[in-house]
């Protein structure tokens, strides 16, 4: 009975091997150029979109190593006057401490908070909806912007991402990355699959 289901697990273990490493090539193939730390690449007038992040761990209070590297670049293409509105979305928490830090850094343009920013793509259907025809510039590290672009442009969007610097520390390095390496196939059979946004108000309602 092993030896009939060895060809079987071998053909499942391979499909799914050809269609981990088509999704992460799908989104390299689309996104490596739409990624920039250079605020002169961002067409102005664009709406930048902070992707939500925890200032410290919930489970053991360790400070997040992307977290201010991300409200600083951030900050960084709010002053070069390429944006004309920033949303930080995540989770009320997070919405709130963002834009609370981005005042910190002298930051003068409008700032949105965005609390039903659930997942990323929640904030890209929400950040699309609030600004059908702007440019749209999705601020965090180049490991996550890239998806965000990605799911962007499946909608239409004039999407580009701004990086940040990763951080220092072992989170920074691999925590973030090797979470991508699942979220990015994710994110791609979320979207063949059409599933709806986690958050149940309506993508254009709920801004603060």
């Amino acid at each position: 009975m092993a030896r009939r289901l060895r060809p079987l697990l071998f053909l499942v273990a391979w499909l799914g091997a050809l269609v981990f490493v088509g999704c992460h090539l799908a989104l390299a193939w689309e996104t490596y150029d739409r990624i920039t730390d250079d605020p002169k690449a961002i067409a102005p007038g664009s709406v930048a979109v902070v992707l939500g992040c925890n200032e410290f761990d919930e489970a053991d209070g360790v400070r997040v190593a992307p977290y201010h590297p991300r409200l600083d670049a951030a900050a960084r293409l709010a002053a070069s006057g390429r944006v004309r509105e920033i949303i930080v979305s995540g989770y009320l928490g997070q919405a709130e401490a963002m834009a609370t830090e981005l005042r910190r850094r002298g930051v003068t343009v409008p700032v949105v908070r965005d609390p039903w920013g659930w997942r990323t793509v929640d904030s890209v259907l929400r950040a699309r909806a609030r600004h059908p025809d702007a440019p749209l510039v999705f601020v965090s590290q180049p490991w996550h912007a890239d998806r965000a672009v990605w799911q962007a442009r499946r909608l239409g969007a004039d999407a580009r991402g701004f990086a940040a610097f990763h951080g220092t520390g072992f989170s920074a390095r691999f925590k973030g990355p090797v979470r991508e390496l699942l979220a990015k196939p994710k994110a791609v059979l979320d979207w063949l699959a059409g599933v709806p946004p986690t958050t149940p108000t309506p993508p254009a309602e709920g801004f603060l």
